[in-house]
């Protein structure tokens, strides 16, 4: 199918099937759940402190 200038093969809407853009901080915070992992370190005796970076770095 040729298409011209004045053809438009199927508009897209400017965030796709969103009608906002997300608020990807609040979705960050409710699926990487920090509480959870340091309840279960402290269940396990093992620390709960934060890492920085990447072991294998190192």
């Amino acid at each position: 199918m040729a298409v011209g200038r004045d053809v438009v093969p199927h508009p897209v809407p400017p965030l796709g099937l969103l009608k906002q853009a997300p608020d990807y901080l609040a979705v960050a915070s409710r699926i990487n759940r920090i509480d959870v992992w340091q309840a279960a370190a402290r269940a396990v005796g093992g620390s709960a402190r934060r890492q920085r970076g990447c072991a294998a770095a190192h």
